[in-house]
């Protein structure tokens, strides 16, 4: 996530973030970045649609191979570990508070529309279900106004959703990226989710299978800084197992009926990511034709028991051919 030179970025803590376009721009430039970059930037709801001008302009001009900036990043709510997801029914810990979002309907609509018009791809920071049927409800919007293309918007996080709304995201085309890392239950979910949710509602959280039956292209990511390390092959594992690894106790298993397929997990981090970009056609599968975007792994997947996946080595990356990593053991 970038935000322009000029903007504060303080409104939601990522000031810091001004000039990772130039870091970007530079090592690319200079042949120095082992992967393609696509980044969003951070909107202001202050500004409202006001700034989409600035954020087309500042994507037109990022159109290197490697690093592209692909369009809009939207906050429609917080956390609900700091209560401040937006919530259908109230928190269980706070029964008159149901958290509040950061944009007004109107301004979402409004800016989804511009963004949309702009053909700028827009990714959505989604936590609570409330917050997922007003960022579901912008982009039906922005379809009415502009019409149907091949957008791809995005929404994340995907904590508490309405059954409803997911056959939404479908008829939408609109992505899903979840953070498989995040489904499990655990001292966090004990000690926050369940206390702040109710357990009723904690133990419906981070739906993907139900997602996957529906015909949502899931595209599997880390929230890399908040989630570190986040090694995808234990991302995989997670969203299989969806509970620790070695806990043989069936109440520890978070949605039982969410766990994912192996060969559905490896594509929400290999071809269905590169269908969120745009880069199905160059990248994501290993097929004739494509960019040689590998990793060699010392054991396979598909032989190994699902609780072993996570300690499974990489032994080497290639990025267009070219080894960038070797494992030194």
């Amino acid at each position: 996530m970038l935000i322009l030179p000029n903007a504060d970025g303080q409104l939601l803590g990522y000031g810091a973030g001004r000039n990772k376009i130039r870091a970007f721009q530079g090592l690319a430039a200079d042949n120095e970045l082992p992967c393609r970059v696509r980044g969003t930037i951070l909107t202001d709801p202050t500004q409202g649609d006001s700034q989409v001008a600035a954020l087309a302009a500042a994507c037109a001009e990022q159109k290197h191979p490697l690093f592209k900036i692909s369009g809009a990043k939207v906050f429609v709510d917080g956390v609900v570990e700091g209560g401040t997801a937006y919530l259908h029914q109230p928190y269980a810990h706070k029964p008159d508070f149901r958290g509040e979002p950061l944009w007004e309907q109107e301004q979402l609509n409004a800016l989804c529309r511009a963004a949309d018009r702009q053909n700028l791809q827009i990714h959505i920071h989604a936590i609570g279900d409330a917050a997922i049927g007003m960022s579901l409800d912008a982009l039906e919007f922005a379809r009415q106004h502009n019409g149907q293309r091949d957008s791809r918007h995005l929404i994340t996080h995907l904590q508490i959703v309405d059954d409803a709304d997911i056959a939404r995201f479908a008829d939408l085309n609109v992505v899903g990226v979840p953070q498989p890392f995040w489904h499990v239950k655990g001292e966090y979910f004990w000690g926050l989710e369940a206390k702040y949710l109710g357990r009723e509602r904690a133990e419906k959280e981070y739906p993907m299978k139900s997602f996957v039956d529906a015909g949502v292209t899931l595209a599997s990511a880390s929230d890399y800084p908040v989630q570190v390390p986040s090694p995808p092959l234990v991302g995989i594992m997670l969203g299989v197992l969806r509970c620790i690894p070695g806990d043989p106790d069936p109440n520890e298993i978070l949605g039982p009926a969410e766990r994912m397929t192996l060969p559905d997990m490896i594509a929400s981090f290999t071809i269905n990511g590169a269908y969120a970009n745009f880069m199905e056609a160059e990248t994501g599968s290993i097929e004739v034709g494509k960019k040689a975007d590998l990793v060699v792994l010392e054991r396979n997947l598909f032989d190994i028991p699902t609780e072993e996946i996570g300690d499974v080595n990489v032994l080497m990356t290639l990025f267009e051919g070219q080894a960038v990593r070797r494992d030194s053991l």
